[in-house]
């Protein structure tokens, strides 16, 4: 039929939503090298708003360009809270129970209306984890719309719109109160304006209308959940530790202990087995039920397809909201002028250098220069991965840092054109590589020698060259 653009946005729209489809992705590469073929052909048909401004947003969040981000963060909040009204006014109305037989039903006029309400409550939680989830992807991103408002805060900061940068940090304080780093944040901004200005400005009353009315929601599935045994997975880390019967946290507590056991028990069926084995779905299983942190832990590749051996790429290390955390934390350090280095890469001059050890870090954060919340999660981000190695590959000792550090890589402009060389040159971490006697010494040489290398890359926009990923 010849009708290329229609058929390049059908694929687009499929790829979408199906990512890991390699057919599909043939089939885009294929129409990319037809002649006529327009980019703004591939456009995804069933885009949902929120989440075209929020990957707008992103990208000019990612450099840096913060009051142009502005207006797409505002979009997002607006068009997810339209999406997850959508999504919850489909909750209402007749419902169909499971298991649900018309002649059986006993239930009497004010039971029926418990049972059909606590299930659309249940469907208007739901919503918030379908909202949250990016096409293509199966989990939700923790705490999407808080972080929405921790991102705005910093940029309105970085307008100099100090009053909006009040509100925006007070909303998001709705959610977590206890956040040590917006507070200080907070009494930064109030600062900037005069006592009553400050005191005039309020959180945001379509996000208190909506926390308020969520939590009564919970608090009604928390109940039925304790006395009815109704089934409920709160779907929003943020919620108060106090809602939850202390019966219903003594369960998830004993049902975490006994996934870990289990998910033990099975491990050590497998490694006597085969004790050379390292890095299996159970590792990860392991690692997924000893920590609420670590609940959405997956291996992206394993030593097989990384085509070495000791070898893995994890997803789901750091939640969203921790990455821009880190990433806040270089930027406050950066904007100090206060960084371990800042300079032009040693190993790239095409390249602008900006590092923070971990060390330097709390000290920023003792005088004052950076959030200790930040310089804090810094710390424990480093520990968690540790901890992560320490584990997937079965450490018969302990593991120690040799060091951490905290790189920012920018491109810098008017060196780019023509460039082929790799941003950071192929190397062994541990040795020095001698191809004649084909050995590795160990020995200290530009890098601190290591049996374990580890890298977290958080929010980077890159590219690798297929002629690369092919031969690592």
């Amino acid at each position: 039929m010849n009708q290329l653009a229609k058929a390049a946005a059908a694929a687009q729209t499929f790829f979408v939503a199906n990512p890991e489809h390699k057919e599909m992705k043939e089939n885009l590469e294929k129409y990319r090298k037809m002649e006529g073929v327009k980019a703004e052909f591939f456009r995804d048909q069933e885009a949902q708003p929120h989440w075209v401004a929020y990957e707008e947003a992103s990208k000019l969040y990612q450099v840096e360009q913060f009051p142009e981000s502005i207006p797409s963060l505002e979009a997002t909040v607006r068009e997810y809270m339209t999406a997850l009204a959508e999504c919850q006014a489909q909750c209402e109305g007749p419902y169909e129970f499971k298991n649900y037989s018309y002649l059986e039903y006993q239930s009497h006029l004010y039971e029926a209306i418990s049972d059909h309400y606590v299930q659309v409550l249940g469907c208007n939680q739901g919503c918030v984890n379908e909202v949250s989830t990016k096409p293509g992807q199966t989990i939700s991103i923790d705490s999407f719309l808080p972080s929405l408002f921790n991102f705005l805060q910093y940029a309105y900061h970085k307008a100099g719109n100090y009053e909006k940068a009040v509100e925006s940090s007070r909303t998001f304080l709705l959610f977590r109160p206890e956040d040590r780093g917006v507070r200080q944040n907070l009494a930064f901004y109030e600062s900037k304006l005069t006592a009553n200005r400050a005191a005039e400005i309020l959180p945001r009353e379509d996000m208190k209308w909506y926390i308020e009315n969520s939590l009564l929601e919970k608090e009604t599935l928390y109940y039925a959940m304790d006395t009815l045994g109704v089934p409920f997975n709160d779907p929003d880390s943020w919620t108060p530790t106090e809602l939850i019967p202390q019966s219903i946290q003594q369960k998830l507590k004993a049902q975490r202990e006994v996934e870990i056991k289990s998910a033990t028990e099975i491990k050590t069926g497998q490694q006597a087995e085969n004790e050379t084995s390292v890095g299996n779905d159970w590792d990860i299983n392991i690692l997924k039920a000893s920590s609420p942190l670590l609940s959405n832990l997956k291996v992206a590749m394993n030593s097989d397809q990384l085509n070495g051996s000791r070898r893995v790429l994890l997803d789901g290390v750091l939640s969203h909201e921790e990455c821009m955390a880190i990433r806040s934390l270089t930027n406050a350090a950066a904007d100090a002028r206060e960084s371990s280095r800042t300079h032009r890469s040693p190993h790239n001059p095409n390249e602008h250098l900006e590092g923070l050890t971990i060390l330097k870090a709390l000290k920023l954060a003792r005088s004052g220069v950076v959030d200790r919340d930040g310089a804090r999660l810094y710390y424990e981000a480093s520990q968690r991965t540790r901890n992560i190695v320490e584990n997937y590959f079965g450490a018969k000792s302990p593991l120690y840092h040799s060091f951490s550090h905290l790189m920012c890589r920018t491109a810098l402009a008017g060196r780019q054109d023509g460039r082929e060389d790799l941003s950071h040159q192929v190397h062994a971490d541990n040795c020095l590589l001698d191809p004649e006697a084909i050995d590795c010494w160990r020995e200290a040489a530009t890098n601190t020698a290591r049996d374990f290398s580890w890298g977290k890359f958080l929010l980077i926009q890159y590219w690798v060259s297929e002629k690369l990923s092919d031969n690592l």
